[in-house]
């Protein structure tokens, strides 16, 4: 199966049945924008607060600090390619365009020939790892042009009270947060959103405001500023919680970062 890692690209086309123990199929967030395109499987796919059935050819646009999950059905064949990077190197336009795109795409049969593309150019021996990355990143920015030419509304399941946590903490999400704050905000009694939040997002509400602060905050920390501040800024006690999260989150100390 194809796989290419260099630089701030991860692509594979991967095949086989699911690997994980449990139905849940990678529950996290990450600081990098993930596409899933789906050819084969049967698969029930969460972005935040939106939930759809995979089908066949569908596409999941993934943007950086976005929660999701999939619950796979283990004993059928589950094929698709993974497409993990970041805008390094995009063109402002295409940037901008990249926030107007939504979570799920249906039926995109044409963009098979696109994805198939990715691993010819990795056939041909005479290509060398950076003439690769360049290709596949104009073979990105075309796809994602593509896809924000896609009206996916009607296809979409929304839960309502899971879309108005995720609203209220995004809204708030450089204040200090508690489960108190977001249920009485929302005229929710806390025993039941955090029972409702973990039931439908196999995540607790906290570790998914903490996960949501430090990428938020990576990507200041990257624009040079200072982590402490950042930390402060988001919300946290002591340096050394967001430290310790940072590293277990993103896998680098907020240091590295800020000398990107």
């Amino acid at each position: 199966m194809f796989n290419f890692q260099f630089r701030d690209l991860d692509f594979a086309h991967k095949e086989g049945f699911a690997d994980f123990p449990q139905d849940e199929y990678g529950r996290h967030m990450h600081f990098t924008y993930e596409m899933l395109f789906f050819i084969k499987g049967e698969c029930k796919y969460t972005v935040e607060d939106e939930q759809r059935s995979l089908s066949n050819y569908d596409i999941v646009f993934i943007k950086p600090g976005h929660y999701h999950f999939a619950s796979v059905r283990r004993d059928l064949p589950y094929e698709r390619y993974v497409l993990k990077f970041t805008d390094e190197g995009f063109p402002v336009e295409v940037i901008e365009k990249m926030q107007t795109i939504t979570s799920f795409h249906p039926n995109c049969i044409e963009f098979e020939k696109l994805f198939k593309q990715l691993e010819l150019y990795k056939e041909q021996k005479y290509f060398d790892e950076n003439d690769l990355y360049h290709l596949y990143k104009a073979k990105l920015i075309e796809i994602i042009i593509n896809l924000t030419k896609i009206d996916n509304s009607k296809f979409v399941t929304n839960d309502p009270m899971i879309a108005s946590i995720i609203n209220f903490i995004e809204s708030h999400i450089k204040e200090h947060l508690t489960l108190d704050i977001i249920s009485k905000n929302l005229n929710y009694s806390t025993s039941y959103i955090a029972k409702e939040f973990k039931r439908k997002m196999h995540s607790s509400i906290m570790s998914y405001i903490r996960n949501k602060k430090i990428i938020l905050s990576r990507t200041q920390i990257i624009y040079g500023e200072n982590p402490t501040k950042v930390a402060e800024e988001f919300g946290f006690d002591d340096y050394t919680t967001f430290y310790r999260t940072y590293i277990k989150l993103i896998g680098t100390p907020p240091s590295k970062d800020k000398n990107h």
